[in-house]
């Protein structure tokens, strides 16, 4: 059985399924732990993106109408 070091800690693990994630033509390149936080770090950028996204288009809706004007405008 051959090791694998995790590219993002540098440990050296045994290249099995108990330390690294399968993929299609082996075993991926970071460790159980580091492909975890890989991932939530990933997921949380997309999330951020989006909602960015949803707001700019709020914002850019509300200046559309506020632009027309009539009724379809809030009023504070």
């Amino acid at each position: 059985m051959s090791n694998r070091t995790c590219i993002q800690c540098k440990k050296s693990f045994p290249e099995t399924a108990e330390h690294f994630h399968k993929s299609k033509d082996g075993f991926h390149s970071r460790c159980k732990p580091c492909r975890r936080k890989h991932e939530a770090g990933r997921k949380q950028k997309q999330r951020e993106k989006r909602l960015s996204e949803i707001e700019k288009g709020a914002v850019d809706m509300f200046i559309a109408s506020a632009r027309i004007g009539g009724a379809n405008v809030p009023h504070s």
